[in-house]
Parts: structure tokens; C-alpha cells; sequence
């Protein structure tokens, strides 16, 4: 059950969202440099979504696990 007092976005995610974008913007290996690419905001906005979509959609109990026992760990 989710804590009633979770809000959406928090904090942590509006993070983890501006360190994807970071990571976006700055982005090079052989197959794509992002200083090349010229990205508009629209863009990497696109990215952005479609790399959530595409994790939120290939979610899997092992990934979940494994996350959830790393976050009781630090706790």
C-alpha cells in the first residue's frame, strides 16, 4: 500500500527526471553524441518520455526486487 502522503512527482523523481536529461544532453558513444545531434527541447522531451515508457513497460519482478531490497539495505 502507498503512503497516503506520497506525492507524485516527488522530489527524489523530479531528480532523477533532471539527471536523465543531463545525461541525455550529454550523452556520446560511437552510435549517437548528443553535441552533434543538435537537440531541440522538444526532442529530448521525446527521449525522455519514450525511455520512461519503455522501462515502465519492460518491468520485472527480478528489477523490482532487486531495487526494493537495495533501498531496505541502505534503511
Amino acid at each position: 500500500m502507498i503512503n497516503a502522503n506520497f506525492e507524485c512527482p516527488s522530489a527524489q523523481i523530479d531528480a532523477a527526471i533532471c539527471d536523465l536529461f543531463s545525461a541525455i544532453t550529454s550523452f556520446s558513444d560511437n552510435q549517437f553524441d548528443a553535441s552533434w545531434s543538435a537537440l531541440t527541447e522538444d526532442e529530448i522531451e521525446f527521449l525522455i518520455v519514450r525511455l520512461i515508457q519503455n522501462l515502465a513497460k519492460d518491468l520485472d519482478g527480478d528489477t523490482l526486487l532487486h531495487y526494493l531490497q537495495e533501498v531496505r539495505d541502505e534503511n
